[in-house]
C-alpha cells in the first residue's frame, strides 16, 4: 500500500505544483503588480498542503512560484479570514518561519471572544456560504494552528469547548 500511496501523493504533489507554476507564470505574463496582493484562498491551500511534505524533493521549475506565494503568505495574511490566517501560519511555521506564524496566532488570540461557557471563537459576520468560512472547519483548523504552534493547552481546551457546544446545540 505504501507504494501506491506514495505514487498517488507524487502526482497530486505534482498536479499542485503545475498549477501554483501557471498562476505564477500568469501574473507574470499579464503584467500584474508582483508587489499587490496576488496571493488568494487556492494559493494558502497549496501552501498548507505542501507544508505536509516539505521532505519531498521539489523540481526547480516549481521553486520561484512556490517561493513568490509563500512571501505573498507572509505580507498579506491580515488580509485573509481566519481560517485562511491559520492554514497560512501553519505552512509558514512548518517551514521554519516562526516569527510570522506566531504574529498570526497572537492576532488570533488578540481578535478571538472567550466566554466561559462557550469557550474561544471568532464571530462571523456573515453565514458561511465557502466552506472556508463554515466555523466548525474554521474552529478545527485554529485548533491545529494552536495547538501546533503555540502549544498553549489552556487555548487549545477552550477551543475544543467551543466546538463541543455547537455539537451539543447541532
Amino acid at each position: 500500500y505504501k507504494k501506491t500511496t506514495d505514487r498517488i501523493t507524487n502526482n497530486g504533489l505534482g498536479y499542485l505544483h503545475n498549477r501554483i507554476k501557471e498562476d505564477y507564470e500568469y501574473l507574470v505574463k499579464i503584467k500584474a503588480n508582483l508587489n499587490n496582493q496576488q496571493i488568494g484562498q487556492l494559493q494558502v491551500q497549496y501552501l498548507y498542503a505542501l507544508s505536509f511534505h516539505l521532505d519531498q524533493p521539489m523540481d526547480a521549475s516549481y521553486l520561484k512560484a512556490m517561493t513568490y506565494y509563500h512571501k505573498q503568505a507572509q505580507q498579506f495574511w491580515q488580509k485573509q479570514g481566519p481560517q485562511m490566517q491559520a492554514m497560512t501560519a501553519l505552512a509558514l511555521f512548518r517551514s521554519k518561519d516562526g516569527s510570522t506564524s506566531k504574529a498570526i496566532i497572537n492576532s488570533l488570540r488578540e481578535r478571538a471572544i472567550k466566554n466561559e461557557t462557550l469557550g474561544m471563537y471568532w464571530k462571523n459576520a456573515q453565514p458561511a456560504y465557502y466552506w472556508q468560512d463554515a466555523p466548525v472547519e474554521t474552529q478545527a483548523l485554529l485548533i491545529e494552528a494552536f495547538s501546533e504552534i503555540s502549544q498553549d493547552e489552556a487555548a487549545v481546551s477552550s477551543l475544543k469547548q467551543w466546538l463541543l457546544t455547537q455539537k451539543q446545540t447541532n
